[in-house]
């Protein structure tokens, strides 16, 4: 009867093989991941221009938007400035 075996030159193919495909998936899901922190630092800063925009139609002033150290200003009107340090804390932490 015939030893039905793999030999050491096809284990090494396949092992190859395997880490071809596992190096791809590694690389497309890297972009993914940064496309996605991307997209979501965009929207962070859209949300920061609608609140600007909020305050200015209410106030006629950017004046409250940011304070002296170009930080997110906290003392924005409600509800305003809780929202800006929510998008500020999420920004800093991506």
């Amino acid at each position: 009867m015939k030893n039905k075996s793999f030999t050491l030159i096809e284990l090494m193919v396949v092992i190859a093989v395997i880490a071809l495909v596992a190096s791809i998936v590694f690389v497309t899901l890297s972009r993914a991941r940064a496309r996605a922190r991307d997209a979501r630092i965009l929207l962070d800063l859209r949300q920061v221009n609608t609140i600007a925009l909020l305050i200015n139609s209410d106030y006629d002033s950017y004046t409250n938007l940011v304070d002296a150290t170009y930080t997110l200003n906290e003392s924005a009107p409600v509800p305003h400035g809780e929202q800006l340090r929510a998008i500020e804390s999420d920004i800093a932490k991506q």
